[in-house]
C-alpha cells in the first residue's frame, strides 16, 4: 500500500548475464539490463507487482532475490 519497492538479484556475472524486469497491471514499469553481479529495480505506489528474473540471450545462473520495501 503505497511506499516505495526495491527488488535485487545478486548473482555471479562470470556464471551468467541475468536481467530483472518488475511488472504492475500487465505493463513493464521498470527494468535492469547492466553487466554487473547485481540488478536492481524500483518502483513507486502500491498494486501487485510481478519480478521476472531472466538470462541474457538465454544465461543461466543461481542468484539471491531481495525484496524490500522501506
Amino acid at each position: 500500500q503505497g511506499g516505495n519497492l526495491t527488488v535485487s538479484a545478486e548473482f555471479e556475472h562470470g556464471d551468467g548475464d541475468l536481467d530483472v524486469a518488475l511488472y504492475k497491471d500487465g505493463s513493464q514499469v521498470g527494468s535492469s539490463t547492466s553487466v554487473s553481479d547485481v540488478e536492481t529495480v524500483h518502483a513507486s505506489g502500491g498494486g501487485s507487482y510481478l519480478v521476472r528474473v531472466y538470462g541474457y540471450q538465454g544465461a543461466q545462473a543461481a542468484y539471491a532475490l531481495s525484496v524490500t520495501m522501506p
